[in-house]
């Protein structure tokens, strides 16, 4: 039974790649890229060849950020894999054992599992006993299984908790900033680790956890104690079986429970009570209505609001990486940074839609309506959030000054941002996660490299139309002239406007001509 859910499995890997070849392309690049790395990582460990301590720490960090991993992803991305998970076999007579082993077995489907595979052995290379090398192939291998056993267990609980939307919702608040700030925090980490022996106490203290317990034992043979590689092989396989009967049980609740969530039911507010809430705030026009369901969606559904997380999370980043010294971001660039990140969801306002978008095809609503609503909305809530980081970030790098050539950036690329996905969400339809999705999951349509070059191309067009802006800003930058400074301001708001204004006009005769066909492309991202 195992070998038809590797089958299955396979089947599906293979049906993604014939779908598109942009598929085969991503993979490939992302293969050989990871096994770049992966060589660099073996010719390191050859370097440091017989150093027996030196490897061994390599090993247990190593092995201990790659579990890490394992265990954060689940949390963010839950059901990202989800072609063997118990929900969907359950209809089946599969015992649970059954979907363990091809879970397990299936996590080496694909291109994640085998490079991660490869990375817990490469340190193997560097042991100079044979021992120690076999030893490291060995819990290498266990060491894999206990990974992925955690991760499976992990993603249960995840799972677990999407019934209780505050929870997840936070949840992915506190990873979205952990993730966005983690170039500064390992930064930061790393300076703390190095000084007094803390990194050596550290992987001291992670070698008898799950995360780094698999590859401490060879390092132990190869520094002449076998006792103490006994002790953890023996830990090793105590966490094992202790992982595995815990995920047996899980997976048999999980099967006998399908369909039954874990929170409580939620009483229903008496709608009506207050009036109609944002909607009789807006002007009583088509456009109004769009802006105001914009703006609500743009605080309630979780698939849009990580942009407003997105601001004092960079600004925690640059904040971090300004105290690094003098290699550091400076804190002053977070109001144009910002503009352009937070726009480039306006590109999915349609898609994100789904099929509530047929509300706006049989109406009708015409298009000037739809596409004005949509920048309404997104500039009510945007316009003041990149403003306020703008200053913010000049006052804090202690530039007060630049405030109006920082704001004119800001405010060009947001605006001209605006103007661009006026146009971009109508011409193209992009794969996103369905409502009550998780905003951590990506949509399957194997296109994922296109939609990247896709992306990449529409933020080159957005600082390209926004030039005037940046040209009078490096102006200022090299000259310093009050003139040049105010006069970034200018550009940037009356530039971005004209753009924004053509791309609601062109935006809208697109509407016009192809909403139908647009409503049949998001309708598929279901």
């Amino acid at each position: 039974m195992v070998g038809n859910l590797l089958r299955l499995k396979l089947a599906h890997l293979g049906a993604a790649f014939r779908r598109s070849a942009w598929a085969i392309v991503g993979t490939v690049i992302g293969g050989v890229y990871a096994l770049g790395m992966l060589s660099l990582l073996v010719l390191a460990l050859l370097a440091l060849h017989g150093r027996t301590e030196l490897v061994q720490m390599t090993a247990v960090g190593l092995g201990s950020l790659i579990a890490l991993a394992w265990l954060l992803v689940p949390l963010v991305a839950s059901g990202a894999d989800a072609t063997l998970d118990p929900d969907r076999l359950a209809l089946y007579p599969l015992r649970p054992r059954e979907i363990m082993g091809g879970q397990l077995a299936g996590s080496l489907i694909g291109v994640v599992g085998p490079l991660t595979l490869l990375a817990l052995l490469a340190p193997a290379v560097g042991w100079a006993s044979g021992a120690a090398a076999a030893a490291g192939v060995v819990c290498s291998v266990l060491g894999y299984a206990l990974v992925v056993v955690c991760s499976r267990l992990v993603s249960a609980f995840s799972m677990a908790l999407r019934s209780r939307r505050f929870v997840t919702e936070t949840i992915g608040a506190v990873m979205f900033v952990v993730i966005v700030a983690v170039g500064p925090l390992l930064v930061t980490l790393g300076e703390g680790l190095s000084r007094g022996g803390a990194l050596e106490r550290t992987l001291g203290v992670l070698a008898w956890t799950p995360l780094g317990v698999a590859w401490a034992v060879p390092g132990d043979l190869a520094q002449g104690a076998p006792g103490l590689a006994a002790a953890r092989a023996v830990l090793l396989l105590v966490y094992l079986a202790a992982g595995l009967l815990l995920w047996d049980r899980v997976v048999a609740h999980q099967i006998s429970h399908i369909g039954q969530g874990g929170g409580s039911p939620r009483r229903g507010r008496a709608s009506g009570a207050r009036g109609i809430g944002l909607l009789g705030l807006m002007p009583g026009t088509p456009a109004g209505a769009v802006a105001a369901r914009t703006v609500l969606y743009l605080f309630k559904d979780p698939r849009f609001n990580l942009n407003l997380i997105m601001v004092p999370a960079l600004f925690l980043v640059f904040w971090l990486s300004s105290q690094l010294g003098s290699g550091g971001l400076s804190v002053s660039v977070i109001g144009p940074v910002a503009g352009i990140a937070v726009v480039w969801v306006t590109c999915y306002a349609v898609s994100y839609d789904n099929t509530a978008f047929s509300l706006h095809v049989t109406a009708p609503l015409r298009g000037r309506d739809d596409r004005w609503g949509r920048v309404l909305g997104f500039g009510i809530v945007f316009l003041p959030l990149v403003a306020v980081a703008s200053v913010a970030g000049m006052v804090v790098s202690g530039s007060p000054g630049g405030i109006p050539v920082n704001l004119g950036l800001s405010l060009g690329f947001l605006l001209t941002g605006l103007g661009v996905g006026a146009v971009v969400s109508v011409r193209y339809a992009y794969p996103v996660v369905p409502p009550g999705g998780s905003p951590w999951k990506t949509q399957r349509n194997g296109a994922g490299f296109a939609n990247m070059l896709a992306q990449m191309a529409g933020l080159c067009v957005i600082a390209l139309l926004a030039f005037p802006a940046w040209v009078m800003g490096l102006v200022y930058l090299f000259t310093g002239a009050a003139w040049a400074n105010w006069l970034t301001l200018v550009l940037g708001v009356v530039g971005g406007t004209v753009v924004l204004w053509l791309g609601v006009r062109i935006g809208g005769a697109w509407y016009e001509r192809r909403a139908p066909e647009l409503y049949d492309d998001v309708a598929r991202f279901t």
